[in-house]
Order: structure tokens, then sequence, then C-alpha cells
């Protein structure tokens, strides 16, 4: 049952329902009620028939009480569950709205919710009815569920509607899809006007009791977040109203560590915390968060959604959104998030990488984990001479010394792969180099980037009279005709030391062949 003040009050006109569009009830009456059911929480069976776990999370859904609502969320290997499970109208669900309030008491209304609009609910009814799951399997990893909900004011009232669920995991995200098919034939609900429809409502335990969002005029700038307190029942706190976010919430615990809600779509939040910090699965108090679209449901309407769950720390949270919106490089270090979270060790179950997508400097080299004041992208983990950054450009594993062969010619033009992915200006950043790791003609002579049927090797890009493959072996830079013995090549002073060497070394050979012949004698 929603058997809580929050729960009574997320889906009551107090709560995110637009203000205005639904009869008032007796505030007094309407919290008395709920307090009176709050004193026996009920602790439902924990099957969850159906579940992921990758390594990182381990996400369950239970199909016989929960109708197919995510139910279960952890840390993989952990057993403490984050999602709260109170009663039916916790967890992590679909909820919709739509219609006028009505008086239905005489029909079996349950007096706490009268009047009501027509609200499905996946989980079940406010009489402790399991709303009916149609269909339900995993398929590797992904999680499908079709239910047919109940009406939450009634008692065990199908809803004329269906609810599907997709959920598939990667990495520390669940990211999942919605979809509500309404086929009402009914002649109750006769209003159709736009209600703030929860994508999705969101209750986590109450060990996690800070929430965290932005709230301002600079979104994914890295500006200062907002922490929601004070919020609670009978009016959540809205935000987002008349400013922008960034389309994401989080409940975390005083370390920063919990659960962020992402959804693009989202026009606004709400959110709070009913009752004091601290609480487990099935206690009273929670924390809430949901994004918020703002839809009109007729009776036929199909609507569809999808959104992430991040189990994470705040920042990284907040990393992932950054990704998702189009700035990958969060942390600014010259590592994109999907590369700091790919997992690195095929021999290992979970993420095994040493870097930080919110922190630029989060290792040395050499496998240091000790931050060195150098960007990660620049360092070189696994010290086989290629940096982070390149290794993951070029598609080899930064954490393994032996996927990258650094002297290995790739394109058999003459250059190693590591000269040609070296950065041959100290003053620019980034990769000054012209040359090709896996094309063995991309330039010619003279600073000409058109390939000429010659390998890179064999070819003098900055024409001193070295080829560059031989600069690259005498530790010149083949892109500075002034590298190459401080002065060019095809100077007279250079013409004229290579001409001295030349003659010294042919005498010393002549003195020691004459001195051979004499001792042979």
């Amino acid at each position: 049952m929603r058997a809580i003040l929050p729960s009574i009050l997320i889906f009551s006109p107090y709560g995110i329902t637009d203000k205005g569009r639904i009869e008032t009830m007796n505030n007094i009456l309407y919290i008395i009620a709920a307090l009176l059911l709050a004193a026996a929480p009920v602790a439902f069976a924990q099957t969850y028939d159906l579940s992921l776990d990758n390594g990182v999370i381990h996400i369950g859904v239970e199909t016989d009480e929960y109708g197919g609502a995510i139910s279960y969320l952890s840390l993989s290997g952990e057993t403490r569950n984050l999602i709260n499970n109170h009663d039916r109208g916790r967890q992590i669900q679909q909820s919709y709205y739509a219609g006028q309030g009505l008086d239905r008491t005489a029909e079996g209304q349950h007096p706490s919710w009268s009047p009501w609009t027509w609200n499905p609910i996946q989980v079940g009814d406010a009489y402790e009815n399991s709303s009916q799951v149609m269909e339900a399997n995993k398929q590797g990893n992904e999680i499908y569920v079709k239910t047919q909900p109940l009406l939450w004011d009634m008692n065990n009232e199908l809803a004329e509607c269906y609810f599907e669920t997709w959920i598939t995991l990667d990495k520390s995200t669940a990211h999942v899809h919605n979809k509500i098919t309404i086929f009402r034939t009914d002649d109750l609900w006769t209003t159709v006007a736009n209600r703030h429809q929860e994508m999705p409502a969101l209750y986590s335990i109450a060990d996690l009791h800070r929430i965290f969002a932005y709230e301002g005029n600079d979104p994914f700038t890295k500006a200062a977040l907002r922490e929601i307190t004070g919020s609670q029942p009978p009016s959540w706190e809205h935000w987002g109203q008349s400013l922008p976010t960034e389309k994401w919430a989080a409940l975390v615990d005083n370390t920063l560590w919990g659960i962020g809600v992402y959804n693009g779509d989202a026009d606004l939040f709400a959110g709070g915390l009913n009752g004091m910090p601290g609480g487990g699965e099935f206690d009273a108090f929670a924390g809430y968060i949901t994004p918020i679209g703002i839809e009109a449901l007729d009776k036929d309407t199909i609507l569809e959604y999808e959104y992430d769950i991040i189990v994470d720390e705040l920042d990284n949270i907040r990393a992932f959104v950054y990704n998702a919106e189009g700035f990958p490089d969060y942390d600014g270090d010259g590592l994109s998030y999907e590369q700091e979270t790919d997992d690195l060790n095929l021999f290992l179950p979970g993420i095994q990488n040493p870097f930080n997508p919110s922190e630029d400097d989060s290792t040395g080299d050499n496998g240091n984990a000790t931050p060195d004041s150098i960007p990660d992208g620049q360092n070189d983990w696994d010290g086989d001479g290629m940096s982070n950054a390149d290794e993951f450009q070029q598609g080899f594993d930064p954490v393994y010394p032996g996927n990258f062969a650094p002297w290995t010619d790739s394109d058999g033009d003459g250059i190693s792969n590591l000269h040609e992915l070296e950065d041959l200006d100290s003053i620019t950043p980034g990769i000054q180099n012209p040359f090709n790791m896996d094309i063995a003609d991309s330039t010619s002579d003279n600073g000409n980037p058109n390939p000429d049927g010659i390998p890179d090797g064999r070819n003098d890009w900055d024409g001193d009279g070295m080829t560059n493959a031989d600069e690259f072996d005498w530790g010149f830079d083949p892109t500075n005709p002034m590298d190459f013995g401080n002065v060019p090549v095809a100077s007279p002073i250079a013409q004229a030391i290579l001409a001295a060497l030349i003659i010294g070394l042919s005498c010393l050979v002549i003195i020691r062949l004459g001195t051979t012949d004499r001792h042979a004698e």
C-alpha cells in the first residue's frame, strides 16, 4: 500500500500533479489516514525472479508481488538493496495521471484517495493488490516485462492500458525504456489536460538522503550543484520550472555516493526526503526523485520514454550525464567518459580501469595509482612508451603493455608505430605528426602531405637531406630541418663536417688494415 506520507503526496494534487487541475482534498484527514496506515509496513517476498548482474551492479524485478517494476538494485556482490519497498507505491516504476478527480467511494475507492484521477500503477493499488504481469523474460543482457496495471485508488481494478519495460546494463548504469499503451473504453474521465507524469518515480532507501541537482543559467559548464534540502510532503520541491537543468538528479549518502537518474527529455524534476535520514528497504522513511514530463494522456495515447539509473559517486554520475549530452571529456584530461569507464580487463568481472572520469589526474605512469600532476591522457599507465590517450585512440589497451608493440612497424614503411604516433611539436598541444601508423605512403618530401609512391621512412619531410626513418633512428626531428646536427644537413658547414668525418674514418681503416698486414708477415 502507499502507507506513508511521501507515497500519498507524490500522487496527490500537492505533489507532482498540476496545481488547480485536480480537486483538493481535506489535507488534515489525508495526512492522518496516511500516518495510520504507516504503522504496519509490509515486507513482501523478495524473489527477484528476473535479474541482471554485469559484475558492477545488480538489478532485479519481481513479477509476483511488484508487477515487474524495478524493486532491487545493488552493487554486484553486495546484498544491500538501494530501493525502498515499504509499500506498492515505492520502487522504481511507471505511474501516469489523466482526467479529472472523481469520487468513486461508492464503487470501493479507498477513502484516503478520493477524489482521484485515472492513475495506473505498475506495482499495485492502495489495497495491496498486485498488478498483473502478462509477459516477462530475460534474453542476454535485457529484461522485458509487460504488465496490466491496477488503478491506485480502487480495489483490484484493472486499468485499461499496458505497461512495457525493457532494462539493460552497461557498466554502472541501467538503461530503461518504458512504454504505456492506453485503450480506455470508459466515459468517466472526460478531461484531457497536461499533467505532470513521473518518468519514472524512483524511491531509494533513506540511507541515501541527500539530493543534488543543477539549477542555474549555465548547464553543462560544471557550475556548482544545488543540494535540495527541506523538501518534505505534502509539497515536494520542484525545480527546473524557470531555470534550465542538466536533466538529472541524485540521491546520495554523506560520502556523496548513491543513485542518479537521468532523463534527457524531462521538463522539470521533483523530489525530497520522507522522514529522517537513515533506513533500509522496508522502512517507512525514503528518498524520492522523479524526472517529470508534461503530457496529456487521452483514451488511446501511446507514450514512450527512456532514462538511465547510475550507481556511482556524485561527480561520476554527473560525468555520465555530460557524456550522454555530448560533453564526453568531463574532467578535461584527454580521455573520454567511455574510455575512462571501459572494462579494460577481459579476465576479471567488472570495470578494471584505473582512470576516473571526473578527475583529470587520477594516475601516474607504470601502474602508479598516485596522481602526478599530469593529465591522465598524457600518462603511460602500462609503461610501454605510448600515452594512454594514444593507446585509446589507436585501439590498444592502455593497461596492458603486451597489447602495443611500440617498435613494431605496422604499415611496413620503415618507421615504428611509436614514432608515427609521437608528438613532434613540444610547443603546440596535441600530436603534430604528419605520418600515419596504418598507411605506408602517407606523405612526400618537403612538407607535402600527398602520397608519392614512396614509403614514409624513405621520404624526407623536412627536406634536410636525411630520411625520416634515419632522423627517428638518430634521435632527430624529421619535421624540423634545423634539428639535424643543429644545422641543416645541406649547408656547407654540415657538408664539411661530414666530409671530415668520412676522411677521418677512411684513414683509420687504412691504418688499421696496414697494421694487420704487418703482423701477418
